[in-house]
């Protein structure tokens, strides 16, 4: 095996079948090599630097001016990755490929893909729907707080249970609930659908005494942005007002639903 030490050696036209450097490396022309490259340093933190000086910080530097690309290719396609001269990052896969962010070890799971059109997928997005289980809930009491009791549609990333959405992380929520109610009762004082999260409540409501009869069906709306800490939890109430009989229901065509939107 040819081997370079410690010293300041200069190749015009150099060609071997095994070289050895222990220190520094500087290639100004250019240079193929067939077979493996190991770069380590003294303490196996090595620097690399490719069209520019190696940085003491950072393993690898590549300067790449004039809109140049990093090329990465398999077998039949390519990808590039690309810092252009306006400081803007790019990526992109040729053809009809798509981009595909993992998280977590092993092999990876999906974060978020970017198809060929453009359309972008958040698997592990928390996002969940739920409609009221079977039957209706009926016969409401009045003067009575009460919890919705919902059944899961979906609940992409496993965040709903018990008639509870739980916020795994911190942020902004949009979360909307419809509750179609039956047979309202019109002596009773006010029915109330509330949102409750854990940093505040959302209110929609009806006073049925303004009819001039029973009203057959009638339905409650909310639409928030709602702003939730990790672990605070949002839940569906509906609150009867005092008079009237306990002959109402909520029909199992109402609904909850949300996403973490921001």
């Amino acid at each position: 095996m040819p081997y370079v030490g410690n010293k300041s050696t200069t190749f015009n036209t150099f060609s071997a079948t095994d070289v050895s450097v222990t220190d520094d490396l500087t290639v100004t022309d250019d240079a193929s090599v067939g077979g493996d490259l190991t770069v380590t340093g003294t303490t196996q933190s090595a620097h690399i630097g490719i069209d520019v000086a190696p940085h003491a910080d950072y393993g690898l530097t590549i300067k790449n001016e004039d809109d140049k690309h990093i090329r990465l290719r398999n077998a039949d396609e390519y990808a590039f990755i690309q810092l252009d001269d306006a400081g803007d990052l790019k990526l992109w896969a040729h053809g009809d490929e798509n981009i595909t962010f993992l998280n977590k070890t092993g092999s990876g799971t999906t974060a978020m893909n970017i198809d060929s059109n453009g359309a972008v997928t958040k698997p592990l997005q928390p996002a969940f729907n739920c409609i009221l289980g079977a039957g209706n809930q009926g016969s409401l009491a009045v003067s009575t707080l009460h919890t919705v009791l919902f059944t899961e549609v979906y609940d992409q990333n496993a965040d709903f249970a018990s008639n509870t959405f739980t916020a795994p992380v911190t942020g902004k929520y949009q979360l909307q609930s419809n509750l179609y109610i039956n047979a309202m009762d019109d002596a009773t004082s006010f029915f109330q659908l509330m949102l409750v999260t854990s940093n505040r409540t959302y209110y929609a409501i009806i006073d049925p005494r303004a009819f001039d009869s029973d009203p057959g069906q009638c339905s409650l709306q909310i639409a928030v942005l709602a702003d939730m800490d990790a672990s605070d939890t949002a839940v569906v109430k509906l609150q009867l007002g005092s008079g009237g009989s306990a002959q109402s229901s909520i029909y199992n065509n109402s609904n909850f639903s949300g996403f973490l939107a921001c």
